[in-house]
């Protein structure tokens, strides 16, 4: 009767190490590594161009990992952002030399501004508005913002990969989107 638990204890041990190093799991606190910015083509996924959104980051250092990666953002609105937007968030995970589509989705089917208000943080404070009915308002025109933290406050754990995101928003009653950009990035444990 020995035999099983020891058994049991081998093969726990054989998946939890690999070439005798701890294997670490596949999802925890992260670090993410923004690699590239674009924003879509007009009529690539229905974009219609009407919103702009361009994003620089700063170099990653992995020997200096606690220093945070910088990010530099440039609004631009045709219209007010407010809580009847929608958004939707498509990662598409990077395996096997290839990208595989739709490994998360987030979908906010309304309430997009104070969605983007309560992840950006305490730098977007001065473009997040409130408007008469309590709700978040983004007036439009262009907005910089520079020297940023880039994480989304409201994901303190995320799957590891290098992840290819869409980022799209719009109207409901309007056909295709107004905001449309593609972000890569690494996510790395802590």
């Amino acid at each position: 009767m020995m035999i099983l638990p020891f058994c049991f204890c081998s093969l726990l041990l054989a998946f939890a190490c690999i070439d005798g190093r701890w294997m670490n799991s596949n999802i925890g606190p992260y670090i993410p590594v923004f690699l590239k910015f674009r924003e879509c083509a007009i009529g690539e996924n229905g974009y219609d161009g009407s919103s702009r959104y361009v994003i620089t980051f700063t170099r990653f250092n992995p020997y200096k990992r606690n220093e945070l990666q910088k990010s530099s953002t440039n609004y631009t609105f045709s219209q007010p952002l407010n809580d009847s937007y929608w958004q939707r968030l498509v990662f598409d995970l990077w395996s096997n030399n290839e990208w595989k589509p739709n490994a998360l989705i987030l979908n906010y089917p309304s309430k997009s501004c104070s969605m983007m208000k309560r992840n950006r943080g305490k730098y977007f404070a001065n473009v997040f508005k409130e408007d008469v009915s309590g709700g978040c308002v983004v007036p439009n025109g262009s907005y910089h913002i520079l020297n940023h933290d880039p994480r989304m406050l409201s994901f303190p754990q995320l799957p590891y990969g290098r992840y290819r995101v869409l980022l799209t928003n719009g109207l409901p009653w309007r056909k295709g989107c107004m905001l449309c950009a593609y972000l890569e990035t690494d996510i790395i444990p802590e």
